[in-house]
């Protein structure tokens, strides 16, 4: 199985005025990412190669851009990746 880690993120549409949540999935392997609507439970963004993009900026707190979307990190997804993560944060 491969290498995921998951994120659970905020971005504010300025045309609705919003928060929407997406659930982003970084795979290490060929930097790509994927993005699930957690709202509407479906996929915002296919597993896409994205190189801008690093492990290292990935903790919560931090902002990242993805395909020009400011995306706030403010959860882990899943338990993997908050022990794998968690602890380097430290």
């Amino acid at each position: 199985m491969e290498e995921r880690y998951a994120f659970l993120t905020e971005w504010y549409d300025p045309t609705a005025a919003l928060l929407r949540r997406y659930q982003l999935f970084y795979y290490p392997q060929d930097n790509s990412v994927e993005m699930f609507d957690v709202k509407n439970q479906r996929i915002f963004l296919r597993r896409t190669k994205y190189e801008d993009l690093h492990q290292e900026d990935l903790f919560v707190g931090n902002r990242v851009n993805v395909f020009s979307r400011q995306l706030n990190l403010i959860d882990y997804g899943d338990q993997y990746t908050a022990n794998k993560l968690g602890s380097k944060k430290e």
